[in-house]
């Protein structure tokens, strides 16, 4: 057989392939492509949530799924398989869909994602889907629960999960439910191939297997994720900080060295739940919020209370816009040798007249989540902007540089070159004096679009960092493609640069690479005077920090640029 030729598919029976779709040509489309593949097809279209409930009364092989129709989507799908406990594969096939949307949804369970203007994919992925779907390595369940060979998935957890909570409410104790998977494993397939990434996950499975104990029960749910159920949630924290640092060392693959990281969420019995499946709900939801908030981390799920207090606070934020709460404060960044100020890094405070000043590290995430952060967005570029315009007319500022930084739905979901060149109009703000900083998670969730938006800042005069810098996930490999300007060392390198040579010889190789790729160095939370003068030393002669100013409002920027004094 050619090479070039379609694969039969050895299945002894045909595909059982339900399609939610609100468009019958589109759906005949798939079905031609996936009979020119080899596929035998018994299969129904679905275009709505009584549809598709009904659906789910009868067995199937594989979902196909279009993103968004006029009653139904891909969100909805997913929570429909979730509250009847069907875990099924399902490949999303859609038009245009954001590429950090794609993101979230596989972080939900989305198997892979064809574009229906690429439908030439659709049958290796198909394939793909269905080979992950097939019994993989045993997996540590209580014993009895799996026979060798299966991996268990929520159809046979779900009951030993139930018994475990009977055994807690008899005892009457606590249980905590775990659910861990792998950052970005689609990238790791993507770049490594399917057949290597099989091959982590087998790893993987039996290292989690190797950590099994009496009071630990595990069990692969689907893809790559995994569960576990901890008798005694007391020792919940500490028994998932274990299983994570573990599983994080090395992996040989393919004669390559592989250093993945895990994301976990922890449901707890009873705070969260009382049933295996809304605990498991929980647990997922609680997983997608530690990927949210940088991955390679653990989060515990919220409780009723919490929740409601989260509700309250977004209603909050819907309104603080209009109702003038939010203020910007400004960090002034500083030649170290000689203190004289270059620039300022804009930072958002939110002034509530109830709950005072609300912590960005409580709000920003929500208006991410809730996309408010686009509008604030607009705003404090905006204001940052007019600020700088109006330092720069003085004496003493005509230099001087704002940083605003850029969310990632700022970036990726919207036209953010379009709204940059219409503030820098409306604010008379030269392009050169605004730099716009970004996360390294933004630029490499999708590298592509990332790139062409660089290069349209660049041309425009607008500069680029990188903020956080090598707190990520494949720092050096992007660095050199994207067109940066400046390279920001984070906080947490520096902090331990006096104290710690691992932690001195890193900062130095950070700024040793951003000095070859002709970058500027700016490093952050410098606090000591030794720290100043060991990144001086180093070739690093920019920062910010307590030693050379707190935030402050724009008054204060001012003041020390008209001889007063910028109060921190």
């Amino acid at each position: 057989m050619s090479a070039l030729e379609p694969r039969p598919v050895e299945m002894a029976e045909p595909l059982r392939l339900l399609i939610v779709d609100d468009n019958p040509d589109d759906a005949d489309l798939m079905r031609v492509v996936l009979e020119d593949e080899g596929f035998q097809l018994e299969d129904r279209r679905v275009d709505n949530a009584v549809e598709f409930v009904a659906a789910l009364g009868e067995s199937w092989d594989l979902i196909l799924c279009d993103y968004s129709m006029p009653r139904f989507g891909t969100f909805e799908v997913l929570n429909l398989l979730r509250q009847h406990e069907r875990v099924l594969p399902l490949v999303l096939v859609s038009g245009t869909v954001p590429d950090a949307t794609v993101v979230d949804l596989m972080y939900r369970g989305v198997r892979h994602f064809v574009p229906k203007r690429n439908l030439r994919l659709l049958g290796p992925v198909v394939r793909r889907a269905l080979e992950c779907s097939r019994p993989l390595s045993p997996a540590v369940v209580p014993k009895g629960e799996a026979s060798s060979g299966e991996t268990p998935d929520w159809r046979r957890l779900g009951p030993a999960v139930d018994r475990l909570l009977e055994q807690a409410r008899a005892a009457d104790s606590r249980l905590a439910l775990v659910s861990f998977d792998v950052d970005r494993f689609h990238r790791i397939n993507h770049g490594l191939g399917y057949e290597h990434g099989e091959q982590l996950l087998r790893a993987i499975g039996e290292r989690v297997a190797q950590l099994a104990g009496n009071d630990l029960y595990l069990g692969r749910v689907r893809g790559d994720e995994y569960l576990v159920a901890i008798k005694g949630a007391e020792a919940a924290e500490a028994r998932v900080r274990e299983v994570l640092t573990r599983l994080r060392r090395p992996y040989r693959i393919g004669g390559m060295e592989i250093t993945p990281t895990f994301s976990a969420g922890v449901a707890l019995f009873p705070d969260h739940g009382s049933e295996s499946a809304a605990l498991l709900r929980e647990a997922e939801a609680a997983m997608f919020e530690a990927k949210r908030r940088g991955r390679g981390t653990y989060h515990f799920a919220t409780s009723a209370l919490a929740r409601a207090e989260h509700v309250r606070l977004e209603h909050e934020l819907y309104r603080a816009l209009e109702r003038n709460q939010f203020s910007l404060e400004y960090q002034p960044q500083v030649e170290m040798s000689t203190g004289r100020l270059l620039g300022v890094e804009a930072l958002l405070r939110w002034n509530h007249p109830d709950l005072g000043r609300v912590p960005p590290t409580r709000f920003i995430p929500l208006a991410e989540e809730s996309g408010e952060i686009t509008r604030i967005g607009a705003w404090v570029l905006h204001t940052a902007c007019r600020d700088a315009a109006a330092w720069r007319a003085l004496p003493g500022g005509e230099k001087l540089r704002v940083a605003v930084n850029l969310s990632a739905r700022q970036f990726l979901e919207h036209d953010i070159v379009a709204l940059v060149k219409k503030t820098l109009d409306e604010t008379h703000l030269d392009p050169a004096a605004l730099d716009l900083e970004l996360t390294e998670s933004v630029l490499i969730s999708d590298a592509d679009e990332a790139a062409n938006r660089l290069h349209l800042f660049r041309h425009m005069g607008v500069r680029t960092s990188v903020d956080d810098f090598g707190t990520g996930y494949s720092s050096l490999s992007y660095l050199r493609r994207f067109p940066l300007d400046v390279l920001k060392i984070d906080r947490s390198f520096v902090m331990d640069l006096n104290t710690d040579a691992r932690a001195a010889l890193v900062v130095e190789a950070l700024i040793n690479l951003g000095i070859s790729l002709g970058m500027e160095l700016i490093a952050e939370g410098v606090e000591t005077q030794e720290q100043a003068d060991a990144l001086i030393g180093i070739g690093c002669h920019t920062a910010q920090g307590w030693l050379f100013g707190r935030p402050v409002a724009a008054s204060a920027i001012t003041a020390l640029l008209t001889g007063g004094s910028a109060a921190s």
